[in-house]
């Protein structure tokens, strides 16, 4: 649901902040979507994504699939 709600409020035009600390979400992050994480009290935008994880988000999705998500 909340990627859902996010992919639809960018093509209205919303801004979207997700709250949440589920690195699987932080592929939905791009220009207007950020992401909080309460567990490191810090929002991710794409360029805190790829200086974490070292791929953009659009990527993560493969990169967490090979690395694994321990």
């Amino acid at each position: 649901m909340i990627a859902r709600y996010a992919i639809e409020g960018r093509k209205a035009g919303a801004r979207i902040s997700i709250i949440s600390s589920d690195k699987d979400l932080l592929q939905l992050v791009t220009r207007g979507v950020m992401q909080f994480s309460a567990a490191q009290d810090k929002w991710f935008d794409e360029k805190a994504v790829e200086e974490k994880f070292g791929v953009p988000p659009s990527k993560l999705r493969d990169f967490l699939a090979i690395a694994g998500d321990g």
